[in-house]
């Protein structure tokens, strides 16, 4: 994105929060543009915890939107430890919503590997398929 559109964008994510603190697709803006812009990685889990409150609160049955967001972060955290486990919070939602989701365990095994545990990614993959 040009700098001029992430700052329109987070102009108007900043009013949609202040009229509503839990509002899931201005946190999820304003976490990405954390994520891939300010590179403050404790401010990006912080507001990570809030979208995962807030998906919890307002889409509490919906794995897809747990899966989806997870994967999301997942691919733009560069391999952050910190972030991937907030991502996996959100991809055990989705199992627990979805226990036989083979996809949202393939994701949860990918995870795995993009931190190195590929032991624990291989007997995850297994159980996927």
């Amino acid at each position: 994105m040009v700098n001029g559109d992430w700052e329109q964008a987070l102009e108007t994510v900043q009013k949609v929060l202040v009229k509503d603190r839990q509002n899931v697709e201005g946190l999820r803006i304003y976490a990405f543009y954390l994520l891939t812009r300010e590179n403050d990685i404790e401010y990006v889990q912080e507001k990570l915890d809030e979208l995962i409150s807030a998906m919890k609160y307002y889409e509490p049955n919906n794995a897809e939107l747990f899966y989806n967001m997870s994967r999301l972060f997942s691919r733009y955290c560069g391999r952050r430890e910190q972030v991937i486990q907030k991502t996996t919070q959100m991809l055990e939602e989705a199992v627990a919503l979805q226990p036989d989701n083979a996809d949202f365990k393939s994701e949860i095994a990918h995870q795995k590997a993009m931190l190195g545990d590929y032991q624990d990614a291989y007997g995850v993959y297994q159980q996927a398929s």
